[in-house]
């Protein structure tokens, strides 16, 4: 585990020098059955992209979600999203892929943003019997300093 952490850190520092950008965790809560709830590494260059490496109990996902922001009123922004996701919510036992959207908001304090976000997801790869999914998150980022 602590592998994985240093290659997802290690992946995404050089990439904070594009924008705005943080690093920081994300708590998953499923809403609909079989929701994938749970953390996420979460790493968001605002207005741009955003990349979460979750787990739980039952298994692992990763999301990749093209930002696009709606608002931004200095230290409030909202935003909306479109990406895809992979994950085993079984144990290892079969993998599911899905389209993600997201619609979210996020506050910054300082080199903190905290963000709230909606995600609806629709299975394409190993789908239940409903292939829609919700789930609501909750933020927490080190924002890094803006480059010139």
């Amino acid at each position: 585990m602590k592998r994985i952490l240093t290659v997802f850190i290690l992946f995404l520092i050089p990439l904070s020098s594009f924008s705005q950008s943080g690093i920081g965790i994300r708590g998953v809560f499923g809403y609909s059955g079989g929701t994938f709830g749970g953390v996420a590494l979460t790493y968001q260059n605002i207005g741009n992209f955003e990349i979460n490496g979750a787990w739980n109990s039952q298994g692992v996902a990763v999301t990749g979600l093209k930002l696009f922001e709606l608002v931004d009123a200095g230290a409030v922004s909202f935003y909306t999203g479109i990406g895809g996701g992979i994950g085993t919510p079984d144990k290892f036992e079969s993998v599911q892929a899905a389209v993600v959207a997201t619609l979210g908001m996020g506050v910054l304090l300082g080199p903190l943003q905290f963000s709230l976000d909606w995600r609806p997801e629709y299975e394409l790869v190993n789908p239940d019997s409903d292939p829609w999914r919700f789930n609501f998150g909750f933020a927490m980022r080190f924002m890094f300093p803006e480059k010139g």
